[in-house]
């Protein structure tokens, strides 16, 4: 490989890094939004995402391919899929940590990378070794021991899991720029966000900007608008890596993300965490590591 393939390399597995570094530590940020119901902050993160990005966009020039990707069948059509299971994404994860369930949210992305391993060989036809099989196999029956224990299905780490696999899946697959795509996806978001918020606003339900409400402070009200860049930064970052880094690599990177969540749900956020879990954990991360398929 030449000097300059190595670094395209390297600062592509840097922004993977970057993302999954930045998404480990979000509980802290969901956790000061405690008070502010989930699906009113799922709102402001579609609103202000796309705020977020079209003063990007405007800046840097870069509105006619945003614009030719939007009416590009081939571009436009899977980015709205993108958009849908990123959605769907967000609103599960901050409804899981502002319900106390930050270590199931956590759970969810140690089983992502099997989602890797299997979207990557059904779907790209990568090649996998016969080895790492049985660590999936082992893995993915730890999945089913866990939930036989808490005796019900564990629906959150799943979902999370599936929609977020599905995401890299697709934004992998599409050939857009991570900011173009990124723009496009936050503005099939923003329509109904903006009428969500709208109603909020005149049917006094909301907290943002509502004197009236008992949970409103200014701090809140700025941290809402932020959501805007802590949600824009990261999902760029890795868009950028994810069109060169294969997904087993992602895979094995995206433990930075769950222990780090797993951190901070026991030592800052006061999450119960018996030792049965923390084997449990280890366990998936263990055999979902070797599972990553080699090409």
């Amino acid at each position: 490989m030449s000097q300059g393939n190595d670094a395209t390399s390297a600062g592509s597995i840097a922004n993977v890094a970057i993302a999954f570094g930045v998404w480990g530590v979000m509980p802290l940020y969901w956790h000061l939004l405690a008070v502010v119901p989930a699906e009113e902050i799922l709102i402001h993160r579609m609103f202000w995402s796309f705020a977020v990005l079209a003063a990007i966009v405007l800046f840097r020039g870069n509105f006619t391919p945003v614009l030719s990707a939007l009416k590009s069948r081939a571009i436009g059509g899977p980015l709205v899929l993108s958009s849908l299971l990123i959605s769907t994404n967000w609103g599960l994860y901050i409804w899981a940590v502002n319900h106390g369930r930050v270590l199931d949210a956590a759970l969810g992305y140690f089983i992502n990378p099997l989602m890797n391993v299997a979207l990557g060989v059904v779907v790209l036809g990568e090649r996998m070794r016969p080895a790492p099989w049985v660590a999936v196999v082992i893995a993915s029956a730890g999945v089913v021991v866990q939930a036989a224990k808490v005796g019900h299905v564990p629906w959150i780490a799943l979902a999370l899991a599936l929609s977020f696999g599905c995401y890299g899946l697709v934004r992998k697959i599409v050939a857009v720029d991570s900011l173009v795509g990124f723009s496009v996806e936050t503005a099939y978001m923003v329509v109904p966000a903006g009428i969500a918020l709208a109603w909020y606003s005149w049917s006094g339900h909301g907290i943002f900007l509502n004197a009236a409400s008992p949970d409103h402070r200014l701090s809140l009200d700025a941290l809402l608008i932020l959501t805007g860049a802590a949600t824009a930064y990261p999902l760029i970052e890795f868009s950028k890596g994810l069109r060169v880094v294969p997904m087993a690599t992602v895979g094995l990177m995206q433990f930075i993300a769950p222990i780090l969540q797993f951190a901070c749900g026991v030592l800052v956020l006061d999450a119960p965490f018996a030792l049965s879990d923390a084997a449990g954990t280890c366990s998936y991360g263990q055999h979902s590591f070797c599972s990553l398929p080699t090409c």
